[in-house]
This record gives C-alpha cells, sequence and structure tokens, in this order.
C-alpha cells in the first residue's frame, strides 16, 4: 500500500498508519494511540461481533457518547485456556465511550479486556502474555 494512500486511511480511521501495515501487523491496542481505544470482548464468535458492539451501544445506560463511533478491528485472541476475544475500537470522546462500554458489559454480563504491557487483560484480573496466545487477523 502506497504511503500516501496508508495515511490518509489512518487519520479517516483515526488510528497510526502503521496499523494499516497489513503484512505486518500488530495487535490492536498494543501500540497507544490518543484518538482511538481498543477493546477485546470475550466468548463471541467472529460472526457475532457487531450485534454484540450494538447490543453495547444499546444497553440501557446513562450518559451515552454523544460523539464518535465503533468498529471492529479483524483481531481475534485465543488465550490459554480456550476463551476467545474480539477486538473492537472507538473513538470520539474517549472517557465516554469507555465508560459505556464498561457499563455495558458489566449489565450484559459480556467479559471484557484490554492490551496492557504486551498482555492482554481482563476485567476479572486475568491476565496472559501475548507470547502464550494465539492472535489471529482477518
Amino acid at each position: 500500500m502506497k504511503d500516501s494512500i496508508r495515511n490518509m486511511l489512518a487519520e479517516g480511521f483515526g488510528v497510526a498508519p502503521e496499523d494499516l501495515d497489513f503484512e505486518n501487523r500488530t495487535v490492536p491496542g498494543s501500540t497507544p494511540s490518543s484518538k482511538r481505544e481498543f477493546r477485546y470482548i470475550g466468548s463471541i464468535q467472529r460472526a457475532d461481533l457487531l450485534a454484540t458492539i450494538k447490543m453495547l451501544i444499546d444497553a440501557p445506560i446513562e450518559n451515552k457518547p454523544t460523539t464518535g463511533g465503533a468498529l471492529t478491528d479483524g483481531c481475534e485472541i485465543v488465550v490459554p485456556g480456550g476463551d476467545v476475544f474480539q477486538c473492537f475500537s472507538y473513538k470520539g470522546d474517549l472517557a465516554e465511550w469507555r465508560i459505556m462500554i464498561e457499563r455495558a458489559t458489566s449489565l450484559l454480563n459480556i467479559k471484557l479486556a484490554w492490551i496492557e504491557d504486551d498482555a492482554i487483560v481482563t476485567r476479572s484480573g486475568d491476565k496472559f502474555s501475548l507470547k502464550d496466545c494465539k492472535v489471529s487477523f482477518y
């Protein structure tokens, strides 16, 4: 992909240009971004990710984000023990999105995780090194 196209797409999606290097992809969330945050939803299949994100957005909670949006990021992580986590991200008012996602996943009893220091960390406190996980991109 030409650098100019990659840069234009990166700006439009609010990600770093290197996140669009599909030959050398990194795990979404492993590179800090001031414009987008990445979260992982557990125990759902790839095909159910969009419906689950919609369910989170539609959850009956107060103070929903007024700017930005969410999208899938094409990354699946299988942690030791077999739990599967699918990646999505959001942009806009990051604090409002983060609070809404945390409240909605808690309300709907959906597993939530994020990347921290080369590990996937779950809300319940489990931490798995990415080296011990099976990571795939789609």
